[in-house]
């Protein structure tokens, strides 16, 4: 993967516009053996700082663990009411119906990531009863406002799912920011909000490796071999998949999957 060959840098978030995902910086007293995991803002600009052309080692920073960067949630916070704009006006009925016919009617719905509550509306229009989740509080308000509907501010990380109890969960690229290495743990963690056999909303960007966008936001790509795999360690089936297009005119492909809770 291309690794950024600059020393210093005022700001590390401009690159992954250009050539990289990967940043090499020198730090006078570097320590090879010293953890140099970055896992806040604060602390990447504090090595930022510290960098400089200067006798010393190299440091090369993972940029990409950015799901666990302050920045990452800040972005939607920051910017709550022009992501709103651009994705609540979208028709979401291609990929939410092969979900909706797998469900009871009137069942109890999570949608994690809920974003400003385009997805809750269509079901909650179709008479199912519907539960938002979000990290944004900007979204999340705006998830209530236009939904009516509970919206829990959480993390879904570090938020404790064993103490809901619903019927099917969304997870509508809500993962998508998210390490490979990671959502094993959060999925799992997730799913311990479904009642027995639950169903779950499972769709992801596809690809290989990681893409970014102009405004310093890191994608996780998925194959589906890699997915299914991951499926069977839960114990969850694939019951429907479906594969498209982004709706809001990208070149992006979605995978997409209905998945079952055995039990």
């Amino acid at each position: 993967m291309p690794v950024g060959s600059k020393t210093t840098m005022a700001h590390p978030f401009p690159r992954l516009q250009t050539d990289g995902f990967w940043h090499r910086v020198t730090k006078p007293g570097y320590d090879p053996d010293k953890d140099y995991n970055v896992t806040s803002i604060s602390k990447l600009n504090e090595i930022y700082a510290g960098a400089s052309g200067a006798a010393g080692g190299e440091i090369i920073l993972p940029c990409l663990l950015f799901s666990n960067f302050d920045f990452m949630s800040d972005y939607y916070q920051q910017n709550y009411k022009k992501y709103h704009d651009k994705t609540f006006p979208v028709d979401p009925t291609s990929f939410l119906t092969p979900f909706a016919e797998k469900l009871k009617p009137g069942a109890t719905i999570l949608d994690i990531g809920c974003g400003s509550g385009r997805d809750l509306l269509w079901f909650k229009n179709r008479g199912f009863k519907v539960i938002g989740f979000e990290r944004s509080h900007g979204l999340a308000s705006l998830a209530m406002e236009n939904v009516g509907c509970q919206v829990i501010e959480g993390d879904f990380e570090t938020y404790d799912f064993s103490r809901l109890s619903v019927d099917a969960i969304m997870l509508v690229g809500a993962l998508v920011h998210l390490p490979h290495i990671k959502v094993p743990e959060v999925l799992n963690s997730i799913t311990e909000a479904l009642k027995g056999n639950g169903k779950i909303l499972l769709t992801l960007k596809k690809g290989t490796g990681r893409s970014s966008d102009p405004h310093g936001r890191v994608f996780n790509l998925w194959q589906d071999d890699a997915l299914r795999k991951l499926f069977n360690r839960f114990e969850l089936v694939a019951i429907d998949f479906f594969q498209q297009s982004s709706e809001i005119g990208t070149d992006e492909v979605w995978l997409g999957y209905v998945l079952e809770k055995a039990g």
